[in-house]
């Protein structure tokens, strides 16, 4: 059974899909809770303190869209390991896994859907 290219193109790209929306049901099914901006405030990350069953955990992050004077942020993370956490925006948990993903698609589609020597048939 052989596949064109373009039928491989769009089974690369589904599963591609499917695993995004697995990493994005593995956050939705996390907990969140509210963090505190620790000082010293810097321009590109931030470092945040949060408790989650007693238990004080302190991550750093990309700042993306958080203003400077904010000094709480909803923090999600996992149940099963609450030190596995990411900001809750979209910036925080969808933005990189987007752009690698779309990355991905534009190489995938100027191998496979355009006329080279790569993959000629």
């Amino acid at each position: 059974m052989q596949f064109g290219k373009r039928t491989f193109f769009l089974a690369l790209n589904g599963i591609a899909m499917l695993l995004l929306l697995l990493y994005f049901i593995f956050w939705l099914l996390g907990s969140s809770t509210t963090g505190r901006i620790k000082p010293p405030l810097m321009a590109s990350l931030v470092e945040v303190q949060y408790t989650v069953e007693g238990k004080t955990y302190l991550e750093s992050f990309m700042r993306h869209d958080i203003p400077l004077a904010q000094r709480t942020v909803q923090v999600r993370y996992q149940v099963w390991n609450p030190a596995f956490s990411r900001i809750q925006s979209f910036m925080g948990i969808g933005a990189e896994p987007l752009a690698w993903w779309l990355v991905f698609l534009l190489a995938s589609a100027m191998l496979l859907l355009t006329n080279n020597t790569v993959f000629s048939r």
